[in-house]
């Protein structure tokens, strides 16, 4: 069993090339167990506004082909939606935004918060990039150059792809709209 005295639930697993596998989902319990050198070992939970059935912290957890532990650890973001592990035993995140934790459990190597919406499905390539597929929500959404359709087509959801490139410098981008009375046609 993996948890402490609340509420834990696994939302996600990956296994990496060398049969370890990597367990990911969101924990109610401030005594949840982690490592020595864990990259958050102290439950962060979600602020004194949030109902309890949404409140909670990430974790990730990995284990050998044999079932023993080798890192637990808190996580950025209330809940681990999504894990997948690149051949350097990286392990990448999604929640609220995509977090990439090192090899070793220790160390925060990227984290792009509210880039990735709750739920996004993520997968990796050989070179390093990192694809998420989400429902947009109607979020405002900006396009590249190179798109399939340039504008939300209508309805309730659109689906949103979005490639993340981290071995490029950061490029700008926008935090703030002011001002956007709708994106509704009408």
């Amino acid at each position: 069993y993996l948890g402490g005295s609340a509420a834990d639930a696994g939302l996600a697993i990956a296994v990496d090339s060398g049969g370890n596998a990597y367990v990911a989902g969101v924990t109610q319990s401030s005594d949840f167990f982690t490592t020595p050198g864990a990259l958050e070992s102290t439950y962060a939970g979600v602020g004194p506004n949030v109902p309890p059935a949404l409140s909670g912290s990430a974790f990730v957890t990995k284990f050998t082909t044999a079932g023993s532990l080798v890192y637990s650890t808190f996580a950025p973001g209330a809940a681990a939606s999504q894990v997948a592990v690149d051949a350097q035993g990286d392990v990448y995140i999604t929640g609220a935004g995509l977090s990439v934790i090192g090899p070793d459990g220790s160390t925060l190597l990227h984290s792009v918060k509210d880039a990735v919406p709750g739920g996004a499905l993520i997968a990796l390539d050989p070179e390093g990039s990192v694809y998420s597929a989400a429902a947009s929500l109607e979020y405002p959404f900006f396009p590249s150059e190179i798109t399939i359709q340039s504008m939300f087509g209508g309805g309730i959801f659109d689906v949103a792809v979005t490639k993340f490139d981290f071995t490029l410098p950061p490029s700008v981008f926008v935090s703030a709209l002011l001002n956007a009375a709708s994106y509704r046609p009408g």
